[in-house]
């Protein structure tokens, strides 16, 4: 029996729970969702910065930072009011 037969008897042929099939489902949506707001919010915020490329560089590098400070800060907080 080849590879692909044996991958199928045990993959394909069989049914799906129907909340997997929602999970995967909900995956796929949101990486879809994610890379087309990768590819066209630098797109977006070059036309509104009026096609200056330092300025959308300044954001991202804002956000990063910004990003970078907030993270820690907030597992701090979530320690001090035992979330975690």
């Amino acid at each position: 029996m080849s590879k692909f037969l044996e991958f199928e008897e045990l993959y394909l042929k069989t049914k799906l729970a129907p909340g997997l099939v929602s999970l995967y489902s909900n995956r796929i949506i949101q990486q879809v969702a994610g890379g087309l707001i990768g590819v066209f919010l630098p797109i977006f915020l070059y036309i509104y910065f009026w096609g200056s490329i330092h300025r959308v560089l300044l954001f991202y590098i804002a956000s990063f930072v910004l990003f970078g400070l907030l993270v820690p800060l907030g597992a701090i907080a979530s320690l001090l009011i035992n979330i975690l």
